[in-house]
């Protein structure tokens, strides 16, 4: 196997592993009864969710988008990215 297929296949297996804990967490926060249910299960399992989620996206922006659109979405992301860290609170200004 090349090098770029085994890459893939690490960053998709890693993902399915976030995503899994993510159903682990979820899973042990409604086993317990209403009472005793620990907040930190749910919060892990929405987190490793979202990260399993977010290497599948950027998995597949990377290697299926074309290119032209890749590059635009990188320019909008650096654009709001520069905005935000521009911005001043109201009581600063």
């Amino acid at each position: 196997m090349n090098q770029q297929l085994v890459n893939i296949l690490t960053i998709i297996v890693i993902s399915f592993v976030c995503i899994y804990i993510s159903g682990i967490c979820s899973h042990l926060y409604e086993s317990k009864d209403k009472n005793r249910r620990n907040p930190v299960f749910w919060a892990l399992g929405i987190g490793f969710a979202g990260l399993g989620a977010g290497i599948l996206l950027m998995l597949l922006e990377i290697h299926f988008l074309p290119e032209h659109i890749r590059v635009e979405l990188v320019r909008m992301r650096r654009h709001h990215r520069d905005n935000i860290t521009n911005m001043q609170h109201p009581s600063e200004q």
